[in-house]
């Protein structure tokens, strides 16, 4: 994939003028502690997204939901909340890590057309 928007996993802030030349940009990925300001606006000049890692309370945010395909949730994210999915019915690919300890009932009742999940729980509360 060539157009990837990296943030760096020193960097713990991305304001808008970092990415707003971003439009062509196809996957994000993000670690788990850094902070959009503000986050509708990070999300809406990406018109192209369809691969995205970064910690999943920012999907509630997103307004493109039907374009994305492939979801990663990064490492020391421990909750997945049932509101977090919601009208993402295109991913196909979703990946979980080891971290998540706690999944609310119908967290996943939007994601229809996954295919693929890759995921190893330790400690997993549902």
């Amino acid at each position: 994939m060539e157009n990837i928007f990296k943030v760096p996993k020193e960097q713990k802030i991305v304001n808008k003028r970092e990415y707003e030349d971003y439009s062509n940009v196809e996957a994000i990925e993000m670690g788990y502690d850094v902070k959009l300001q503000p986050p509708e606006t990070f999300f809406s000049i990406f018109r192209r997204l369809k691969h995205l890692q970064c910690h999943p309370s920012y999907l509630i945010s997103f307004k493109q939901k039907q374009q994305i395909e492939t979801f990663f949730i990064p490492n020391k994210v421990e909750e997945i909340k049932a509101e977090y999915f919601k009208g993402f019915t295109n991913i196909t690919t979703f990946e979980i890590p080891t971290t998540i300890t706690s999944i609310e009932e119908g967290a996943f009742d939007d994601l229809k057309n996954v295919d693929t999940i890759k995921c190893t729980f330790e400690q997993l509360k549902l």
